[in-house]
């Protein structure tokens, strides 16, 4: 999978467009009032030069993929290499991965490498708090993950003046979190 890009521009009714993964935007959903489950796996996979970006105050999620909600998902022997998850003057989460709301992960024998979320906004957000740019190779929220046999190599965030960056390869929040046999370089 490569080159793909989730791109929003411009405002809708006051509010800001947010971009969703790059290649892919898993959802969970609930219908008739039940939570629909699901999963999904990636092997022998590879996701490269894609991007999540927002030219606005928006925010950019998952420059590889983005996850929302109960799925579990697994990349075995998988490669996401040079993805982006940009926001031009509001938050960039997950350079290549952006996972919440109870997301599971499962990531074996994987490298992901050289991905950056990013965020070139000045001063203050409407809600009064400066831009974030989290987690430049996984920003995992709320969720579970797995690494086993991984490697995140050269991933980081970058932040402009007066914006907050956090976790150059891995950003965590109420994420239980476990590393086998995993390596962080550069």
């Amino acid at each position: 999978i490569t080159a793909c890009v989730a791109n929003a521009t411009g405002l809708i009714t006051d509010k800001s467009c947010h971009a969703h993964g790059g290649a892919m935007y898993v959802l969970f959903k609930v219908s008739d009032g039940n939570p629909l489950h699901g999963s999904m796996s990636l092997t022998h996979t590879t996701i490269s030069d894609c991007a999540s970006t927002t030219a606005g105050s928006g925010t950019a999620f998952g420059g590889a993929m983005e996850i929302v909600g109960q799925w579990i998902v697994t990349l075995d022997d998988a490669t996401i290499a040079a993805c982006v998850a940009a926001s031009g003057a509001g938050n960039a989460y997950g350079g290549a991965v952006h996972s919440s709301s109870g997301a599971l992960l499962s990531i074996t024998n994987t490298t992901i490498s050289d991905c950056t979320a990013s965020t070139a906004g000045e001063g203050t957000l409407a809600h009064g708090l400066n831009p974030l740019a989290q987690g430049g190779g996984l920003n995992l929220r709320q969720g579970r993950a797995t690494l086993h046999s991984t490697t995140i190599t050269s991933c980081s965030v970058r932040s402009c003046s007066g914006c907050v960056g956090l976790g150059g390869g891995l950003y965590a929040e109420d994420t239980h979190v476990l590393l086998e046999h995993g390596s962080f370089i550069e």
